[in-house]
């Protein structure tokens, strides 16, 4: 049992602080992410990606679950994050366990010792602390983060079965090498999950420098080199076929940045903005206002080259120091900490420019070595009585700002609010509060918010096409359509703009010109759905029936259960004269949408065109056991009266019809076919 406990700890500490998030909203990319992607809609879904590493397949099938148990309600993809953030916490807490083991018992062949001084609680302190640690708080309650936690927990399990192999082996156990295919296997998953899983290898050869070996680096080197071998051939494989591929070393949105700047900005990024906000998890923040450094001619920008000098040098020169590598357990953790969280950071602060030079979920891997540091410092340099008041104090801390942050996360309109007031120069973080007032309906605080962000830059095409498509929902299509022009002439192809000048076109009677727009967004963004079935929907009204069909079928291949989209493929087929095929999707409209009535009359029309007239009658009948509606009794009674000849019948539904709509323009025509019917 008392193994146990820690566990049930670790687990109820993240429930609680975590406990106020999981109502929270969707946010940011989490629309364009998940929300817009139609593979998350379906296990059938994930033959269409499981073996592309360039969108990694195990998020999104992650995300098929999601979409299985709650669709697209929020509360199950945070539940999700919540646990996988639990299941890394308690990872955290095994490796610095095995650690531990290796640190007291690994040179006696892992004999049974008693643990006790600053060892003792080093595995639980970390654990906490990474579970608590507010700099977490961006990975798990922003849904799209969650690759960072899940390749995170793949990253450690490589770790945890390669070095439980390796203690097997010299326990003598001879299935050591089923740990070693564990570790090899995460690895493998791990690369289809997310690119900052690149640097286990090197993680791989530090945890064993210092907790494994106690030999000089010479020696050790040497006594490695098989594993050296073993270990980094994959790597050099892997780079090697993504450098020649056209994603590059890491296929991510890149930042119109040259690597050049993107490198000496991230030498000041690390130490100044990660590294602080890892000592000092304050004014943490969705929008990182870091300034640029471009110019590397001038010593003022070298501030970060020189802290991250300091830094390696000092983590070398100790760790090559025999007796810290000997007597000095706590020293080793923290070295090997520090180690960590620098060696992760580096895969997103490189010479690869991404979209943001500076983004807090970033820090959750590396967060596990600040993990290691903290509880090696807290166990090491208190005396017992105020160790555990001290480390008490700080995770209570950190488990108020976290809450606290969470309460940041609720909505769009919270979060993107504390970020203009922490980056007032930034203007996404003004079209981005612009667009939540928009989701909320709020276009008189939207408006405002977008034309900020103009003043700030006044060729901004996000700003400029979302406030066309707030003057085209407050129905000034004239204002919406000049906007919409003024974005598309900074981007072209920039498909939201030119999709809402699509509809704003469209309604001002300009269908031929609104189909060019549609047509652009679609080639621009291939899953704007809302495009393409507009745009299906604009051919079919246009005549351009082939066209329609296609563009249908391509938007049911995405959203499969969409009714309207098959009742008006139905309806394009039944033009071209393929009345099975339309019969057919009008079936699956009414299947999907049982009072789709128009999907019954339909079928009914075709089967009376083909001579099917029982059909026809028996397609009606189920119609109005659906729901009653008042013209299917007149078209029934029209059948029997003309097609059938059965007067009884024919009056039986126009007496119906008339006691369903007794007003009905056509009232007093029905009543005199029904005198007459009745005089035969």
């Amino acid at each position: 049992m008392k193994r146990v406990v820690p566990y049930l700890v670790l687990s109820l500490l993240i429930l609680l602080v975590y406990g106020n998030s999981w109502l929270n909203s969707f946010h940011f990319d989490d629309y364009t992410s998940i929300l817009k992607k139609s593979w998350i809609r379906g296990f059938d879904k994930i033959p269409d990606f499981i073996f592309n590493f360039r969108v990694r397949p195990v998020v999104i099938i992650t995300y098929n679950l999601n979409f299985a148990i709650s669709e697209l309600k929020v509360w199950s993809y945070h539940l999700f994050n919540i646990g996988f953030h639990l299941i890394a916490t308690l990872l955290v807490y095994r490796l610095a366990v095995l650690a531990r083991e290796y640190l007291i018992a690994g040179r006696d062949g892992f004999k049974a010792v008693s643990i006790n001084g600053p060892l003792n609680n080093f595995p639980f302190i970390a654990g906490a602390v990474f579970a608590l640690h507010p700099l977490n708080t961006q990975s798990v309650t922003y849904i799209a983060s969650r690759s960072a936690i899940l390749a995170t927990i793949l990253y450690l399990a490589t770790l945890l079965f390669f070095f439980t192999g390796i203690r097997k082996q010299l326990q003598g156990h001879r299935r050591a090498m089923v740990y070693f295919l564990g570790a090899f296997l995460c690895l493998g998953v791990g690369g289809f999950t997310k690119e900052i899983i690149i640097s286990v290898p090197a993680m791989l050869f530090f945890f064993h420098f210092y907790f494994v070996s106690q030999e000089d680096v010479g020696t050790w080197l040497k006594q490695q080199r098989k594993w050296l071998a073993i270990i980094f051939l994959p790597l050099v494989i892997a780079i090697s076929y993504k450098a020649t591929t056209p994603g590059g070393i890491l296929p991510t949105s890149t930042a119109d940045l040259s690597p050049a700047t993107y490198l000496l900005t991230s030498t000041a990024v690390i130490p100044f903005e990660y590294f602080f906000k890892m000592l000092f998890p304050i004014n943490l923040n969705v929008e990182i206002d870091f300034p640029l450094r471009s110019d590397w001619s001038n010593p003022a920008n070298w501030s970060g080259i020189a802290v991250l000098g300091v830094f390696v040098f000092g983590v070398v020169a100790l760790s090559l120091k025999k007796k810290i590598r000997t007597d000095g357990a706590m020293q080793c953790a923290a070295l090997f900490g520090l180690v960590w969280a620098f060696v992760t950071i580096l895969p997103a602060s490189s010479f690869v420019p991404l979209l943001d030079v500076a983004v807090e979920h970033r820090t959750y891997l590396p967060m596990v070595g600040f993990a290691f540091f903290a509880s090696a410092m807290i166990c090491q340099s208190t005396k017992i009585k105020y160790k555990t008041a001290f480390a008490l104090i700080v995770l209570l801390l950190f488990s108020a700002l976290l809450i606290d942050r969470n309460r940041v996360w609720k909505n769009e309109i919270t979060l993107w609010a504390d970020a203009q007031k922490k980056s007032p120069r930034v203007i996404r973080t003004y079209n981005n509060l612009g667009q939540a007032y928009d989701e909320m309906k709020e276009y008189d605080h939207a408006i405002p918010q977008f034309e900020a962000a103009l003043k700030l830059n006044p060729n901004y095409f996000h700003a400029l096409s979302n406030l066309g498509n707030i003057y085209g929902k407050k129905r000034d299509l004239p204002k919406a359509i000049d906007y919409l022009k003024k974005a598309l002439k900074v981007k072209p192809d920039y498909a939201p703009a030119n999709y809402n000048l699509a509809k704003a076109l469209h309604l001002t009677g300009n269908p031929q010109e609104a189909i060019t727009y549609y047509r652009t967004a679609v080639r621009s963004n291939a899953e704007f759905e809302e495009a393409l079935f507009n745009l299906a929907n604009l051919s079919l009204e246009l005549r351009q029936v082939e066209e329609a069909i296609s563009h249908f079928q391509k938007f049911l291949r995405m959203q499969p259960n969409h009714p309207m989209a098959h009742f008006q493929l139905a309806n394009a087929y039944a033009i071209t004269g393929r009345f099975n095929k339309a019969i057919s999707e009008y079936q699956t409209t009414a299947e999907l949408k049982p009072d789709h009535i128009m999907a019954y009359v339909n079928i009914a029309n075709i089967l009376m065109q083909t001579g099917k007239i029982d059909n026809a009658i028996r397609i009606y009948e189920t119609a109005l056991t659906v729901k009653p509606v008042p013209g299917l009794h007149k078209n029934l009674g029209m059948i029997y009266q003309h097609q059938k000849h059965n007067a009884n019948k024919a009056v039986e539904h126009y007496e119906a019809y008339l006691f369903l709509q007794p007003t009905a323009p056509d009232a007093a025509t029905v009543r005199s076919v029904v005198k007459s019917l009745k005089n035969q």
